[in-house]
């Protein structure tokens, strides 16, 4: 059987419109079709990872792959361009290292970094991926997706058998993200080095980027970090402000 091209949008949009998971039968009664195209159209947009599904297809929801083009749409250097002076003045407040990141599927990629001189531990890479889970500048972005890509992280985590964290505890630590506004992560392990991240929003409250401070965990330490969390968080909400006018100046 063909499937054309509106149909898989249709269907992306139905699977947009529910809150988290979706049937086969409730993507029918929206779209209209017939169950055995919406499956043969599930089937095309599972193949290239644009939805994800139970073993039995019973429970369908969009994926992080789809999500993140979101910001792929957009430009991406607009982010750096206008963090990069913000982080120069982050380094110096903190005097620590500093980094940025943005979403890609069910992975942070850095694209800006200043290693702090007087930090042997943190070497940031430009281009590096790290999953979303295991940075603070992922879980810091990943607090603020719709579930969708939330229960997809977490599925992701429950089926890999020497995940050190559950998906209890990673939805534990989401919601004190959102309530506090920053994300913690101790990198387990070397046990000794502490990041601090905070998101970045663009156009209304879309989270798709965040910027952090990292070092060793003598110096990051519990007593220490809420202070150090102002920074970042200063430094992210200017950040924001300025990503703002960006996209405002650009529907003029």
């Amino acid at each position: 059987m063909n499937i054309s091209f509106e149909e898989g949008l249709a269907v992306l949009e139905a699977l947009a419109r529910n809150s988290r998971h979706s049937t086969i039968h409730q993507i029918s009664s929206q779209t209209r079709f017939d169950e055995s195209t919406i499956q043969e159209t599930l089937k095309i947009l599972e193949a290239n990872r644009y939805i994800s599904s139970s073993s039995n297809s019973s429970r369908i929801s969009l994926s992080p792959k789809l999500w993140s083009l979101g910001f792929c749409l957009k430009n991406p250097t607009d982010f750096k361009r206008v963090a990069d002076r913000h982080l120069s003045k982050l380094a110096m407040e903190t005097r620590e290292s500093v980094c940025a990141g943005v979403i890609a599927d069910k992975d942070i990629v850095l694209v800006a970094g200043i290693n702090a001189p007087e930090s042997a531990l943190t070497e940031f890479e430009i281009g590096t991926k790290v999953p979303v889970q295991d940075c603070a500048l992922g879980k810091a972005v990943l607090a603020f997706q719709p579930v969708q890509v939330i229960d997809e992280v977490e599925r992701s985590i429950s089926t890999v058998a020497a995940a050190d964290r559950g998906s209890e505890a990673l939805r534990t630590e989401l919601e004190l993200i959102r309530s506090r506004g920053y994300a913690i992560h101790l990198d387990e392990k070397r046990g000794v080095e502490c990041a601090i991240a905070v998101p970045v929003r663009f156009a209304g409250e879309t989270v798709e980027a965040a910027i952090g401070i990292a070092g060793p965990s003598s110096q990051l330490t519990l007593d220490a970090i809420p202070a150090l969390a102002e920074h970042v968080l200063a430094a992210a909400d200017k950040i924001s402000r300025q990503l703002s006018q960006v996209n405002a100046g650009r529907h003029d």
